[in-house]
């Protein structure tokens, strides 16, 4: 009977050792989420480096405030050759100063230009990015500006954007029929997809755990659900837009060409071995991804009121 109760007491013992350890274990793993994610969503404010004046172009600044009393602070970069505006915006841990090359080659071409520094980023207020789903706010108060500036005029408007912002241009633009043709690099279905993406672990973690852990934190600390909103339900939809989808070719981006897949047939799919920011980088194939955008804004978006484009969409590059 002793010996009986004695095993007993040592079965229970390594039972409550094996709690124990499981409960510091799960601690442990909760806690490396909150302070990765707390990290991947406040990344800091990247200096903006240069300006428009820099480069001896012609610029005002201006700034937006959000329904949510954000401050938003960009460049509008008028010219009067046209009333056509392109918007630019930039993507995670970047700011709009690493959108100028790109925009003064656009500026040449003739469009009006506005860059901005979204929530979090640059000259802007917060110090938080929240994977597109608040940044949302900041591109519906950019648009309204724009519209109701009377030194633009604006008639028509195209958005070049980059992950974060590609992705928040598509929650944005459902009451925007001005809105005529949008350039998305690398946009990505939800924000849980795009933290999961940011996520390198040094353990190895079945994905429903990471995606429950990454769910909770974020839901905590952006007070959001990260997993709504997705893309899939919303682009299939999107009837009244030319849809350009820029992917880059590295594997992992797949993504892209999923999105591209289940949208309406206005669109295109251009894969490159840089897109985005990443290809305005000094080394890249800057030239070829300018080109091609200088061709799908004479074709979907020209100038001249009088240039008719001939649409060929629905393909593949």
């Amino acid at each position: 009977m002793k010996k009986y109760s004695r095993n007993k007491s040592i079965i229970f013992f390594w039972l409550q050792l094996l709690i124990i350890l499981a409960v510091v274990a799960v601690l442990a793993i909760e806690a490396f989420f909150y302070l990765y994610l707390n990290g991947v969503t406040k990344p800091g404010k990247k200096p903006v480096s240069i300006t428009p004046n820099s480069l001896l172009l012609e610029s005002i600044n201006i700034e937006i405030m959000t329904k949510d009393n954000v401050k938003l602070s960009g460049w509008l970069l008028p010219n009067k050759k046209s009333n056509k505006v392109i918007l630019m915006l930039h993507g995670y841990y970047s700011n709009k100063a690493d959108l100028l090359s790109l925009g003064s080659r656009l500026i040449a071409l003739g469009y009006n230009l506005v860059l901005i520094d979204l929530r979090g980023c640059g000259d802007s207020d917060g110090d938080r990015t929240y994977m597109g789903v608040k940044e949302k706010d900041d591109i519906e108060a950019v648009l309204t500006y724009i519209l109701n500036d009377n030194r633009l005029k604006a008639g028509n408007i195209a958005i070049w954007a980059d992950n974060v912002s590609a992705y928040a241009s598509i929650l944005a633009i459902e009451k925007f029929p001005e809105v005529k043709l949008l350039m998305l690099n690398n946009i990505y279905p939800n924000a849980l997809f795009y933290f999961n993406k940011k996520m390198s672990l040094p353990f190895s973690v079945p994905k429903e755990i990471a995606d429950f852990f990454i769910y909770q934190n974020v839901k905590y600390l952006l007070d959001f659900k990260p997993d709504e909103n997705d893309l899939h339900q919303i682009l299939p939809a999107m009837q009244s837009k030319i849809l350009i989808f820029f992917q880059t070719k590295a594997p992992g981006y797949d993504y892209v060409k999923d999105l591209y897949e289940i949208s309406p047939e206005r669109k295109e799919l251009i894969q490159l071995p840089r897109v985005g920011t990443e290809a305005l980088q000094p080394g890249s194939d800057w030239e070829m991804y300018f080109n091609i955008i200088k061709e799908k804004l004479s074709l979907y978006f020209p100038i001249s009121t009088e240039e008719s484009a001939v649409v060929t969409l629905g393909k593949q590059q």
